[in-house]
């Protein structure tokens, strides 16, 4: 290696479960929300160069693919960590020198966790047409809430248990 010669290193770290040890402390946040994307069956055996980029962490494509949105602690602060999420697909270009970036449209997966209801909320994202592939990328993307306890991950709580909860008066009751 030369001096002053750039070099490009690519590390992938990919967290497949969790669990703690029973005398290990909580995790700082009680409930973790991940948004899961899965990619066309096609399109994820054919995605020679194809990658996934949400708020700057990238994988490649693959039909299966889990981001955990980290500024989220509970239902009601999803859609804006969604809004912040900034999701793209990198392709290579025309030229096969560069890659290109097109956004993912999370409006319809917004909209579906506005909504209450269960503690997953799914909806159908897309991206604009990508010349690589030839065509517009869909994808399934659903967001779930996961809650620690005693070192295992459970169901979170859903959107409607988190309204009820806010709404239920606290404290001495004088009658």
């Amino acid at each position: 290696d030369a001096p002053g010669v750039a070099q490009a290193v690519t590390v992938g770290i990919e967290l497949e479960a969790a669990t703690l040890a029973a005398d290990a402390p909580p995790p700082s946040l009680p409930v973790a929300f991940a948004l899961e994307m899965e990619a066309p069956a096609d399109v994820a055996e054919a995605a020679d160069g194809l990658r996934v980029r949400c708020a700057g962490v990238e994988q490649p494509l693959r039909q299966g693919m889990r981001h955990t949105l980290v500024l989220a602690q509970s239902w009601s602060e999803v859609p804006q960590a969604l809004e912040e999420l900034s999701a793209w697909v990198q392709a290579p270009s025309a030229d096969g020198r560069d890659s290109e970036e097109f956004q993912l449209d999370l409006s319809p997966l917004i909209a579906a966790v506005s909504q209450g209801g269960t503690d997953v909320a799914a909806a159908e994202v897309s991206s604009p047409f990508i010349p690589a592939v030839g065509r517009v990328l869909n994808f399934v993307a659903r967001v779930a809430g996961r809650r620690w306890s005693s070192g295992r991950r459970l169901p979170g709580p859903s959107r409607d248990m988190e309204l009820h909860a806010k709404s239920v008066f606290v404290g001495p009751h004088i009658w």
